[in-house]
């Protein structure tokens, strides 16, 4: 007896999904029809919009902000630009030979001279460039005076 209910409610079930599906591509066909005859009255064809979809000089089919290399070697799971871990470990083996920071212009980068120095800890210097570190934070915050930890 139950088997009859449930082979009827399935037959029913699967009508109602037909009837939903013509009634999603009438409503698909109404809205076609409506944006063709605005593309009409605006003079706008097809080719007109392939050129102002995504942003201009994308390749279609790349994710936005990845480069090509990494999305085709990005695993799931791995943060972009993070290099596999057995790659890691080969750097890590390797002598790394230090080299200076080039910027665009091809000239090396001069490291600035230190400016400041801990009173508590010489080995504590800040050449006062970028964010001040935890230690002028706190003598700053305790009300002392920048130029107090000037190197003279």
């Amino acid at each position: 007896m139950q088997s009859k209910k449930l082979a009827q409610i399935k037959q029913q079930i699967a009508r109602l999904e037909r009837q939903a599906e013509k009634v999603r591509k009438a409503g698909i066909k109404g809205v076609v029809k409506q944006i063709m005859s605005l593309m009409e009255e605006h003079g706008i064809s097809l080719s007109d919009i392939g050129k102002t979809r995504g942003r201009p000089g994308r390749k279609p089919g790349r994710k936005p902000g990845r480069p090509a290399k990494a999305a085709a070697a990005a695993k799931p799971g791995r943060k972009p630009g993070r290099p596999p871990k057995a790659a890691a470990e080969k750097a890590a083996a390797k002598p790394a030979a230090k080299k200076a920071a080039k910027p665009a212009s091809g000239k090396a980068k001069a490291k600035a001279k230190p400016k400041y120095r801990s009173p508590d800890n010489a080995k504590l210097v800040w050449a006062g460039r970028g964010r001040p570190p935890a230690w002028v934070k706190a003598w700053v915050d305790a009300g002392k005076k920048l130029d107090d930890l000037l190197i003279k």
